[in-house]
């Protein structure tokens, strides 16, 4: 996890945020899922493994008192990976997904 966070202007109230997450994940081979019993299971037939990859997310936000927005975009990594790869037998590796928020505390 890389990032910069400042406090920003003179009254030193902005407080930005941003950065990266980068991970790496090896090669592994799949199991599968039995929702009935909730289980995982190794499957009888040997698969291929997933290749190795690199994930790679990334944020930024910004406070003012107490107001916080953020914005994050996770699964970076899925324009360049194989997306051929699966988390698990029948889920493929998530596409990329933003995330927003807001939230704004009250006090009296």
């Amino acid at each position: 996890k890389l990032f910069f966070n400042k406090k920003l202007f003179k009254a030193k109230k902005f407080d930005y945020i941003l950065g990266v997450d980068l991970r790496y994940v090896s090669s592994y081979s799949l199991f599968s899922y039995q929702p009935n019993v909730d289980v995982f299971v190794l499957p009888a037939a040997p698969l291929p493994a997933n290749s190795a990859q690199f994930k790679l997310d990334f944020y930024t936000g910004f406070q003012i008192d107490n107001f916080r927005l953020y914005l994050k975009a996770e699964n970076l990594d899925y324009f360049w990976s194989d997306q051929t790869n699966l988390q698990q037998i029948g889920y493929p590796v998530l596409p990329m997904t933003i995330r927003i928020g807001l939230t704004w505390d009250f006090f009296n």
